[in-house]
């Protein structure tokens, strides 16, 4: 504990970054995870999604104390869930995209507002970052859920749940910390150019996924928590965007679907019901390719890619509104 509070300190004085940090965590790994009387408490406090409930576990009231500040509605809410583990993501999007100096001015006056999704690590040590993190930047939603693959699920629902009850922006994007936004003509495009400002439902989408039902799979969902052999028409969760009544609909009907663990096929079926269509967009890529500058000017959301080309993706963007037409704007979501 002692050497706990020892590196507690250092975060304070934000001495630990990069490297530092994961140098930390591999030699503290095995002094700081959870008794395991602690673990059986804690899943025992927290429903994990294995078995399909109608119980949502994704309560306010579950929420940790400190949670970002959301006193005025913005235009657009970002949510991007993200792991415990992953500062180095997480640090890449602050300098960029999320929070450059050079975007402060536009993202203050379109009220932009980014926030990462984070659950419990079984590893005390990463919790105690998690929370340091959150008092220096602000920006995290820390869940009492479990932050495992199979409970992303919750991870997101639980952040739509805050994100209506707490901000009601005019529309948000869900993405993960592999990813790119283009957040500057994202946000523009939404001012000027949607021609969909309610039931909106947006991204690249799965029109007929098969439902896994190999147990060793990431992607597995038993028949008792998914019946049909295919899934809903659904939107990546690499990126989609929903205006605030569709939002509305989803935390409504949450608590009256059966959960299951595939948070994008799940937020499908739920809306299915609700009688939202998903709208297709190529602007919401699930490849990182050869890009060239102009594109950016099409481009809203990037997958898989990797802290150190945020940077470089965000350059691009910069330049691109400098050097390319301004009929190359692209003013639909096609």
């Amino acid at each position: 504990m002692r050497r706990l509070i020892s590196i507690n300190n250092l975060l304070n004085q934000r001495a630990l970054q990069g490297h530092m940090l994961m140098h930390y965590l591999k030699t503290l790994k095995n002094e700081t995870t959870m008794e395991p009387k602690e673990m059986a408490n804690l899943n025992h406090s927290v429903e994990v999604l294995s078995v399909a409930t109608k119980t949502p576990i994704w309560h306010i009231e579950d929420l940790f104390e400190e949670q970002p500040h959301c006193s005025s509605k913005p235009f657009l809410l970002v949510l991007v869930a993200s792991a415990p583990e992953n500062f180095e993501r997480r640090n890449a999007i602050r300098k960029t995209w999320a929070g450059s100096e050079r975007q402060k001015h536009w993202i203050t006056r379109t009220h932009a507002k980014t926030v990462f999704l984070i659950g419990l690590s079984t590893t005390k040590f990463l919790n105690v970052l998690t929370q340091n993190e959150n008092e220096q930047y602000g920006d995290v939603l820390l869940g009492s859920y479990v932050d495992t693959y199979r409970n992303l699920t919750a991870k997101v629902m639980h952040g739509f749940t805050w994100a209506f009850k707490q901000c009601k922006p005019m529309f948000l994007l869900k993405t993960d910390d592999d990813c790119f936004v283009n957040l500057h003509l994202l946000t523009e495009f939404l001012r000027k150019y949607n021609p969909i400002r309610t039931n909106l439902y947006a991204g690249r989408i799965r029109w007929s996924a098969p439902v896994i039902r190999d147990p060793t799979s990431r992607w597995y969902v038993s028949d008792k928590e998914y019946r049909g052999s295919r899934y809903a028409p659904y939107v990546s969760g690499a990126g989609y965007v929903m205006s605030l009544d569709v939002l509305h609909k989803l935390v409504q009907l949450s608590g009256k679907v059966d959960v299951f663990p595939n948070e994008d096929a799940y937020v499908g079926y739920v809306l299915n019901f609700a009688r939202v269509r998903p709208t297709y967009s190529a602007r919401f890529v699930t490849h990182n390719g050869p890009w060239q500058v102009c594109n950016f000017l099409y481009l809203f959301v990037v997958h898989h890619v990797k802290p150190s080309r945020q940077k470089e993706f965000q350059d691009m963007v910069d330049l691109a509104r400098q050097k390319c037409p301004e009929s190359d704007v692209a003013r639909d979501w096609v």
